[in-house]
């Protein structure tokens, strides 16, 4: 039986009418992709800069602050754009800015040149984290926590591969990956300004009365501190990761790279189970279950006989905290979604936070009193996450975020 002309002609333009976000996803998640490739060289990328430029663990470690305040500052800004003037004018600086930074770090002649550009790199990954999160919560099909959760399994996907690039590329050099990262990104740089888009529910820009409510919002405070001690506990592990297992285990740098792989291929198989997981169980026993059996995890980790020990700890705890940071800025997005992008200021101000001092302190902990104790630091967070989250949830179901 043949359809009436009109019925057919309005399937037609009912079919032009829904957007198509195929390109968008795929930059998103090329861009997810470079940016965990980037943060995840710095760690296996420590000993080869110490030994170059002879510096000390404390000053080698000074790269965490500057990546981090340069993320903190870009996040920031990126976020007013994203909310005030579109999400166009964000996708075309994170390429671009992840082009130039990657680039300026594999070129650096001199370790204060090279410590500028950490900074400068920071805020390309700042700016990659917020427009890649908010178009995706604004691309979403309905289910923001699952479609966040799959934006961050390529973050996970990509890290595996970093000190995997760091140890094929010594017997080059250490800056190769920096290199391929920086052409790379600039090679997004046409698809980010042509891509279509997701029309923002309101452009609204950031002012007193709009950012304070939000700050102070339960929600959106709780869910930031979660996010600030996720942060810690994971820079501090794959940051640290390589040079504890060198200098407590006398691992061979080539092969304790391997750790930082084992941590994010966890993550990713973390991620695609969450998003399987959350259409049998609810979003909160998704994050509580595998947080309760990360606290023994940590305490094996400061304490491990062995690098095998610490192989398979990592690997584990990879598992219990890949849906942290997907399912927290889910919530929180999906609470407030006329306003993602200062939501996504407050939330990664706070991841910011979580990697500013913290993984700094570790190296000053692990030189002036030893790295176990310094990977026993981080117990008390896990024991506090739990509880953390649970409050995020609770409040959440209360209805307690109305702005």
């Amino acid at each position: 039986m043949l359809k009436p002309a009109s019925s057919t002609l309005q399937t037609k333009i009912a079919q032009e009418e829904v957007p198509s976000y195929r390109l968008l996803n795929f930059l998103n998640y090329a861009l997810v992709i470079l940016m965990g490739l980037g943060w995840n060289l710095i760690g296996p990328s420590l000993p080869a800069m110490r030994n170059e430029f002879s510096l000390s663990l404390a000053s080698v470690g000074i790269v965490f602050p500057l990546t981090t305040l340069g993320f903190a500052l870009a996040v920031t800004i990126a976020g007013y754009v994203v909310d005030g003037y579109g999400r166009r004018p964000a996708v075309i600086a994170a390429s671009l800015m992840l082009g130039i930074g990657f680039l300026g770090w594999g070129l650096a002649p001199h370790w204060g040149m090279l410590a500028a550009f950490m900074l400068f790199t920071g805020a390309s990954l700042g700016c990659v984290d917020i427009i890649t999160n908010v178009t995706a919560s604004d691309a979403s099909s309905g289910n923001r926590v699952a479609d966040l959760n799959r934006l961050h399994m390529f973050f996970g996907l990509s890290a595996v591969l970093s000190p995997i690039l760091i140890g094929l590329s010594l017997d080059v050099t250490w800056r190769l990956p920096m290199l391929a990262i920086g052409v790379l990104g600039l090679a997004c740089l046409p698809l980010a300004l042509r891509v279509q888009l997701p029309q923002a529910a309101s452009l609204e820009r950031l002012s007193r009365a709009n950012v304070l409510p939000l700050a102070r919002n339960d929600v959106v405070l709780t869910v930031t501190i979660v996010l600030v001690l996720y942060i810690w506990v994971e820079i501090s592990m794959i940051g640290w990761g390589v040079t504890y297992l060198t200098d407590v285990f006398n691992e061979p740098y080539g092969r304790s790279t391997v750790v930082v792989s084992l941590f994010w291929g966890a993550i990713f198989l973390g991620r695609l189970a969450a998003m399987w997981l959350t259409r049998r169980l609810s979003a909160e026993l998704t994050l509580q279950i595998p947080l309760i059996a990360s606290v023994p995890l940590f305490l094996l980790l400061g304490l491990a006989p062995s690098a095998l020990v610490v192989y398979v700890v990592v690997f584990l705890l990879g598992l219990c905290v890949a849906p942290i940071f997907p399912t927290m800025f889910a919530m929180a997005l999906q609470r407030f979604p006329r306003r993602p992008g200062t939501v996504a200021i407050l939330l990664l101000l706070g991841a910011a936070a979580g990697g500013l001092l913290p993984p700094y302190v570790i190296g000053i902990v692990a030189e002036n009193l030893s790295f176990r104790v310094a990977m026993l630091s981080l117990v008390p967070i896990a024991l506090i996450m739990p509880f953390l989250t649970h409050v995020a949830f609770r409040r959440a179901r209360q209805g307690t975020d109305a702005v």
